[in-house]
């Protein structure tokens, strides 16, 4: 650090860093909730056309 940063100044900077990481976990927990968890739930259930009736039918 710099010894002409005043406390104010580190002050807003840590600040700043807090809310940019407080901003980058938000948009990161939306595109998981509207981009990943469907395609994941998706992913799950069996086709029509499989002879399975429910979504963890596993032929062997």
């Amino acid at each position: 650090m710099s010894a002409s940063m005043s406390p104010d100044a580190i002050k807003k900077l840590v600040t700043f860093m807090i809310a940019l990481a407080l901003i980058a976990t938000i948009i990161a927990l939306v595109m998981y909730f509207v981009v990943i968890a469907p395609d994941q739930v998706a992913g799950q259930i069996a086709p029509l056309n499989s002879g399975c009736h429910d979504a963890y039918c596993h032929h062997t």
